[in-house]
């Protein structure tokens, strides 16, 4: 793999990094909240191999990122996930945010 490509490999694989251990995770949290192996999410996160869209997907919803931000660096102009506030929740919180827009639609 050249160039550009091994390039958007690295950044990803810094991306996935940085939410991980922003969560507390290691490689092998992640691996199992993702049903991936511990290795895949080792040659991901050094960009040495890229995921299977099905991988990123489950990588993404594992860290609970946006998947354009995974893969672009940007968030999507029509993600909730735009705002930095909302990156820095732990799981429980997202849940619990989930459950408090659950609550409000249900009664709109």
């Amino acid at each position: 793999m050249k160039g550009k490509d091994q390039v958007l490999l690295i950044e990803i694989g810094k991306r996935i990094v940085t939410r991980r251990n922003a969560l507390g995770w290691s490689q092998e949290v992640l691996a199992e909240a993702a049903g991936i192996s511990p290795k895949t999410v080792s040659s991901a996160e050094q960009g040495q191999k890229a995921l299977r869209p099905e991988n990123l997907i489950a990588v993404s919803r594992a860290l609970h990122l946006d998947l354009e931000y995974l893969l672009t660096g940007q968030h999507s102009q029509s993600s909730i996930l735009g705002s930095e506030k909302l990156d820095a929740l732990s799981p429980e919180q997202r849940n619990a945010l989930k459950a408090i827009i659950d609550a409000f639609l249900s009664v709109c």
